[in-house]
C-alpha cells in the first residue's frame, strides 16, 4: 500500500469523525465519503485508489445506518459513495496507463533519435579536404529517409565520398540506405584505389539474391589531397563544379543504377579540382521538389541559384531557397573541395 492510500484512509476517518456532527444540519451528505477516492486518484494507484474506496463505503454504510437516513434515500446515497469509488479506482487505472504510455514513448523516441542521428553520420575527411552535407527527409516527424551520404578517410590518405538514393522513402528505405552506407565504408577501406570495385560489390552484395526489389542510385570516388578525382556514377545525377560565381555539371560517365543489373562492370571518370573549385553532389529531391516556390527547379532552377551572388553559404542557401516548405522527396547533398583552394563557404 503506498503513501496516497494511507492519506486516503487519514481522509476517510477525518470524514466519519466529523460526519455525525454535521449530517443533520447538512442533509447527511454521505457522498462526502467519495472525496477521499476521489482524491486519492489523482496521485496514487489503481490498487491505492480501490483500498481507499472500499474503505469509504464501508465507513459511509455503517455511518448511514447509524443515522437518520433509511429505505430509499439511504440506498441511493450509498449507490452514490459506491459508483464513485468505482469511477475513482478506474480513472486511476487509466491515469497510471495514460502515464505508462508516455514513459514508453519517450524511451521509444529517445531510442529513435539515437538510431535516426547515427544514419545521418558527420563526415569525417582526411587532413586538407572539406566536407560539408546536408540532409532533409520527406517525412518530417522520422527524420531519416531513403538517401544516404558519407565521407570517410581512405587508408592511403585520400578521401572516399558516396552519395546515393534507394527508391522509396520512409523506415524501409532508411534502413537499406543505412545497410548499403556501411557497406561502402568497409569495402572502400579495404581497396581504395578501386572506387569501379565499391559499387560492383555492393551490386553483388545486395542485389544478386534479389531480396530488395527495387534500386539505388549512387555517385562515389575517391579525393585526394592535390584535387585529383576518380568517381563512378550509377544512375544518379552528375556533381556540379563550382568556382565563385559560377556552376556546370561535370561529364561522368554514367552506368546504370545499383540493382538493375549486377553484371555491369562499372567506369572511373577521373577530373581534377582546380584552384578555386569544389564540387556539390546531392540528390534529386532538391531539384524535383513541386513544393518549392515556382515549381520544380529542376538543374536549370540549380545551376541558376548557384550562380546568383547571394548564394554564398552553398547547402544551407539551397535548402531554404528550393524547400521553404519542406520536400516531397528526401534531400541529401555533399560540398566537397580541397583546403585553402575552394572560393565557396561550405555550410
Amino acid at each position: 500500500m503506498g503513501r496516497p492510500a494511507v492519506f486516503g484512509l487519514v481522509a476517510v476517518a477525518v470524514i466519519g469523525v466529523l460526519y455525525p456532527a454535521v449530517a443533520s444540519d447538512a442533509g447527511n451528505p454521505l457522498a462526502a465519503f467519495v472525496l477521499a477516492p476521489l482524491g486519492v486518484a489523482v496521485v496514487g494507484t489503481q490498487r491505492d485508489t480501490g483500498v481507499v474506496a472500499v474503505a469509504a463505503f464501508a465507513v459511509a454504510f455503517v455511518e448511514g445506518w447509524a443515522g437518520e437516513l433509511t429505505g430509499v434515500p439511504l440506498g441511493v446515497r450509498l449507490l452514490i459513495v459506491a459508483l464513485g469509488g468505482a469511477l475513482a479506482t478506474f480513472g486511476a487505472a487509466m491515469r497510471s496507463r495514460r502515464e505508462q504510455e508516455v514513459v514508453d514513448l519517450e524511451v521509444q523516441r529517445a531510442v529513435l533519435t539515437a538510431f535516426q542521428e547515427g544514419l545521418v553520420p558527420v563526415p569525417a575527411p582526411p587532413q586538407g579536404i572539406l566536407a560539408v552535407s546536408r540532409y532533409r527527409p520527406a517525412e518530417v516527424p522520422l527524420r531519416i529517409g531513403g538517401d544516404f551520404v558519407d565521407v570517410i578517410s581512405l587508408s592511403d590518405g585520400a578521401a572516399g565520398f558516396i552519395i546515393g538514393d534507394v527508391c522509396g522513402h520512409g523506415p524501409r528505405a532508411a534502413a537499406f540506405g543505412a545497410r548499403i552506407r556501411a557497406a561502402w565504408k568497409g569495402i572502400a577501406w579495404t581497396i581504395p584505389q578501386q572506387p569501379a570495385r565499391w559499387l560492383e560489390e555492393l551490386d553483388h552484395a545486395f542485389f544478386d539474391d534479389r531480396r530488395f526489389d527495387g534500386f539505388v542510385t549512387a555517385f562515389a570516388g575517391r579525393l585526394s589531397p592535390g584535387g585529383e578525382v576518380q568517381a563512378v556514377c550509377a544512375g544518379h545525377p552528375p556533381p556540379l563544379l563550382l568556382t565563385s560565381d559560377t556552376a556546370t555539371p561535370l561529364a561522368v560517365r554514367p552506368d546504370v543504377p545499383l540493382g538493375i543489373d549486377t553484371s555491369t562492370r562499372r567506369r572511373v571518370t577521373t577530373f581534377a579540382l582546380a584552384e578555386g573549385t569544389s564540387m556539390l553532389l546531392y540528390t534529386d529531391g532538391l531539384t524535383e521538389n513541386s513544393r518549392s516556390p515556382g515549381g520544380r527547379p529542376g538543374e536549370e532552377g540549380l545551376l541558376a541559384a548557384l550562380a546568383d551572388p547571394g548564394t554564398s553559404t552553398v547547402l544551407d542557401d539551397l535548402l531554404t531557397r528550393f524547400g521553404p516548405d519542406g520536400f516531397d522527396d528526401d534531400v541529401a547533398m555533399l560540398h566537397l573541395g580541397v583546403a585553402g583552394r575552394s572560393e565557396r563557404t561550405g555550410p
